[in-house]
């Protein structure tokens, strides 16, 4: 029997991120592009659609208002509610009409979000003199360039928009921050179809407080005397049709593991009781954490780190420091000497170990070594004087041998090293290319099993890792 497909709306126009990523998870479905965040709402409102797809906040930029303002504006009795939710990586592509140069471009076209996002890289490699002009969408952009197909005009814009428009890609994944992420919801009426098993849910909740001191702090003492867990909290001032009135409304994410809801509701019956401390409530959705639907539903994949990463002509060490660590960037210190104790360390040696295999059984990514957590460049000199030969080969060596020693050689074909140097200081740079198959890190006469997750590496147990090889590698 062949399956019902569902109508999906999304914020247009075609090609645009949130089209992406209503694609990665309603992919073969009927697709209906709506020009305004209102038109997305009243689709889903009128019953025109079953499910919409809208963003609500970007890790670089930050929430996206409206999006929470038109769910708790529906009133108490709420008829559409997030049913699922989407973390979609952004990658943003310079693209024009044919294969130019980057010399030749006077013109860019994209939605001014897009050049926030990519600002050092066009900077860096774009003339000094080159006009940008703001779109409604990057989307559009890429229509504007494709429309009038002169070979000075540039966009940035989705991977998506340049297969629609026929453009071609000038230079891949240029936005400063390797991490750029948009999160999306998933509004509807009916619930989605859950994965088997037991699985982590998110409630998202608005809350308004009344004006008195300590509103703040015995609301969210609440959720701690009940044990929830608080995951986010945004705050957007309520839509009020005076400033005198001003109130805030707390747009919040509440964690439930295993789906065990009770601690949740038994925290939002306690504040809906205390009419002394809480104006009004609403819940806006009960949905799954895509902490586990990205390994379900999502299909996009990390772009590769550029061969010129580090190198003059793309972007600078100091470039990418500034970006900050992210799901595929982290730093570390150094290799194995402990800084505090001033000696060599196995832990730390151990703590590299799991970062390069946690990028492998993900979607890969990059060790900067000789970096510290706030982005000062330490180097890697102290690493140099605990080894047998006192130099970079000498480094990548020792390297190599911890990496063939504890999961094999074959696995270590996945890793290449490589240095750079600044102000006369070397920095190890480790790119660690997605596993084809789960790797296993042997220690202490055990086999332990690390995944990236956010901006760490992180053990899984038995139960998560049997049901991440399934969903990874199938």
């Amino acid at each position: 029997m062949a399956k019902k497909l569902k109508r999906i709306a999304y914020l247009g126009p075609e090609g645009s991120f949130t089209h992406e990523a209503a694609i990665s998870r309603f992919s073969g479905h009927y697709m209906i592009e709506k020009r305004t965040l209102e038109d997305v709402f009243d689709s889903v409102f009128v019953d025109e659609v079953d499910y919409a797809v809208l963003p609500v906040e970007n890790s670089t930029q930050g929430i996206i208002a409206l999006t929470y303002h038109k769910l708790v504006e529906q009133g108490q009795n709420t008829t559409v509610k997030i049913q699922g939710e989407i973390y979609h990586p952004i990658y943003h592509n310079l693209c024009s009409c044919a294969d130019i140069s980057l010399d030749s471009i006077k013109y860019v076209h994209t939605k001014e979000e897009a050049l926030d996002q990519c600002r050092i890289w066009v900077s860096r490699n774009l003339p000094g003199n080159v006009e940008l002009i703001s779109e409604s969408s990057t989307s559009r952009g890429a229509c504007i360039v494709a429309e009038k197909g002169e070979h000075d005009r540039a966009a940035i814009s989705s991977s998506l928009a340049i297969k629609l428009y026929g453009l071609k890609t000038i230079a891949k994944s240029i936005q400063d921050l390797r991490s750029n992420a948009t999160r999306f919801f998933i509004i509807g009426r009916k619930p989605l179809r859950k994965p088997k098993g037991p699985i982590d849910e998110k409630v998202t909740m608005g809350i308004v407080l009344l004006d008195r001191i300590g509103a703040i702090a015995d609301a969210f003492k609440v959720f701690s005397e009940t044990n929830v867990d608080v995951r986010s909290v945004k705050v957007s001032p309520v839509r009020a049709p005076s400033v005198v009135n001003w109130k805030d409304w707390f747009f919040i994410d509440v964690l439930a593991r295993n789906g065990e809801v009770s601690s949740i509701i038994q925290a939002i019956e306690q504040l809906r009781s205390q009419e002394a401390l809480v104006l009004t409530i609403r819940v806006l959705g009960q949905y799954p954490s895509a902490q586990l639907e990205t390994f379900l539903m999502r299909r996009a994949n990390l772009p590769r780190v550029p061969e010129d990463f580090g190198k003059a002509g793309g972007l600078s060490l100091e470039d990418i420091i500034a970006a900050g660590e992210g799901h595929n960037i982290e730093f570390k210190s150094t290799l194995r000497w402990n800084v505090k104790e001033q000696k060599k360390d196995k832990i730390i040696e151990f703590s590299v170990i799991k970062t390069i295999v946690g990028f492998m059984n993900s979607k890969g990514g990059v060790l900067i070594i000789g970096v510290e957590d706030d982005g000062t460049i330490r180097g890697i000199a102290e690493d140099y004087e605990t080894l047998h030969k006192q130099s970079k080969d000498g480094f990548e060596l020792h390297l190599r041998n911890i990496i063939q020693h504890t999961f094999g050689g074959a696995f270590s074909q996945l890793v290449e090293i490589r240095f750079v140097s600044d102000k006369g200081k070397d920095v190890c740079i480790v790119t660690i290319q997605p596993s084809p198959s789960p790797v296993w890190v042997q220690k202490e006469g055990r086999n332990d099993f690390y995944v990236r997750s956010g901006n760490l590496t992180r053990p899984f147990d038995n139960k998560e890792t049997a049901e991440y090889i399934k969903m990874r590698w199938g």
